[in-house]
């Protein structure tokens, strides 16, 4: 069994990949800038006041990935995880620069979800045979991965929920001795940490579908990998649940409110906890800081289900489901979505978009090897598309690279 993680080396992999994060997001925003993968404004449920670089993923997961490779030992486990959130990563990508189909992003889910199984990482409950655990273990892959896609509508609100996430599984697999699962929660929370200097609102970069999906695929590795204490038998399954709460709890708002419209649980729609919170005024920062306390809530209430007995256990892990239920209909009666008509954010829901709220491209933004793109026809005449989004989004850019320059002069070196 390989030696428990030293808290010196957990903070160590937590500052690389925070200042990995820090010094490579600047540089994704101008990547994403200077090919167009920016999201466009679109109420209800994109109504940032101007486009936003996505590919913010990019920076997080390569951030992940170098502080691995650098400072933990080989370990075939890591391995599977580091290829199925690479596959989920790519097919995020994929989404972002093309959109891809709902039955084409759950099928390359299930192979990243396949590839993690394979590699061992699985649900392990004795009483289950191997093929139901795999099977189990698959589904609860799918549904972290998308509960991360679908929590991911507001400024900081994803990378919040892997920050509470990953300091939850920090903790666990710490007092647990689990080498690998401290260290890669330990990575998860630097790099969402250091990506969060830009993500938080005004977000100057968002995740885009390759960020919240592979930020979702580590995630609902670090549920399997860690070991929970098994004293109470109630407590191994609360703790993993509670690492992952809001998406999952924002999952299941959008699933209940577009299956009791009868709309496709797939077609986007401005169900999300974070955009009926918004309609009511609260700003993102806000909404972020309280799904961060609610989380974090959440996860010391399942550290202490682990010292109750059995009977105990049960009863606090029925309360929790009560609370969760009772947040679910409120959300259902007493906070409904935003109705077309009002407005959100300066935007009317429910408008039609504007020329400057479509695609990068068709708003006028520049191009790779083009100063400015031809006149957009509207109803037989040309509209000269507008450039100044994308040059003051670069002139942002230049910015946080040098404050980003500045963080890493003034960390201490490292040994």
């Amino acid at each position: 069994m390989p030696p428990s993680p030293s808290p010196l080396e957990l903070a160590s992999n937590a500052l690389v990949a925070g200042l990995l994060a820090l010094a490579l997001t600047p540089a994704t925003i101008r990547l994403a800038l200077r090919y167009g993968v920016i999201d466009a404004p679109c109420p209800p449920l994109k109504t940032q006041s101007r486009p936003v670089p996505l590919l913010g993923g990019v920076a997080v997961f390569v951030s992940v990935l170098l502080t691995l490779i650098l400072l933990h030992p080989a370990d075939p486990r890591a391995l599977a995880v580091l290829l199925a959130t690479s596959l989920l990563m790519a097919l995020g990508l994929v989404d972002d620069l093309r959109a891809l189909t709902p039955a084409h992003k759950l099928a390359g889910q299930l192979v990243a979800a396949l590839v993690l199984v394979r590699g061992g990482i699985r649900i392990e409950i004795a009483p289950l045979p191997t093929l139901a655990a795999d099977v189990l273990s698959v589904l609860w892959v799918l549904v972290v991965v998308n509960g991360f896609n679908l929590i991911d509508v507001s400024d900081g609100l994803a990378t919040t929920a892997g920050v509470v996430g990953g300091l939850g599984a920090l903790g666990f697999a710490a007092l647990a001795g689990d080498r690998l699962a401290a260290s890669l929660a330990a990575c998860v929370v630097g790099a969402c940490a250091g990506f969060l200097r830009y993500n938080r609102q005004p977000a100057r970069i968002y995740l885009g579908d390759a960020g919240s999906m592979s930020l979702g695929g580590l995630m609902a590795s670090l549920t399997l990998i860690g070991r929970y204490d098994p004293a109470n038998g109630v407590s191994v399954y609360l703790q993993p649940l509670a690492l992952v709460a809001a998406p999952l709890f924002d999952a299941t708002l959008v699933v209940v409110a577009r299956a009791r419209r009868r709309a496709p649980i797939y077609l986007g729609s401005p169900d999300h906890f974070a955009v009926r919170l918004r309609a009511r005024g609260l700003e993102p920062r806000t909404i972020a800081r309280l799904t961060a306390a609610v989380g974090l809530a959440m996860v010391a209430a399942s550290a202490c289900s682990a010292r109750l007995e059995r009977g105990g256990a049960l009863t606090l892990s029925a309360v929790l489901v009560a609370l969760a239920a009772a947040m679910l209909v409120a959300f259902l009666r007493a906070l409904p979505p935003p109705r077309r008509g009002s407005r959100e954010g300066g935007h009317e829901i429910g408008a039609a978009p504007s020329l400057d709220d479509l695609h990068p491209r068709e708003a006028g933004l520049r191009a790779p090897g083009q100063d400015v793109l031809p006149p957009v026809e509207e109803n037989g005449a040309a509209r000269q598309p507008v450039a100044e989004p994308a040059d003051r989004l670069a002139k942002e850019a230049r910015v946080a690279d040098g404050e980003a320059q500045g963080a890493l002069r003034a960390r201490p070196h490292l040994p």
